[in-house]
């Protein structure tokens, strides 16, 4: 799972509005509120803006791979002649 697969379900307030994150892409997301006559509108927002209207500390990532700390030295198993 990816951070922006993370987002989805979080609520993200940007320029005065409550909007939900229903379904997340590798640059963008689609989120979802609705308008003064109570009609539910879509809109596409930037991942570097939605991550920067959401609060971090709720995104649940516990599935990003474990980073490189070492390597390991892998012996041969066959001999050329």
């Amino acid at each position: 799972m990816n951070v922006s697969e993370s987002l989805v379900g979080l609520l993200l307030n940007r320029n005065g509005t409550k909007y939900l994150i229903i379904k997340a892409h590798d640059t963008t997301v689609v989120a979802a509120y609705r308008d003064k006559s109570g009609v539910l509108q879509r809109v596409l927002v930037p991942l570097a803006e939605a991550l920067q209207c959401v609060d971090l500390n709720e995104l649940n990532i516990a599935d990003a791979p474990e980073p490189f700390d070492r390597v390991e030295r892998v012996e041969p198993q066959f001999t050329l002649v």
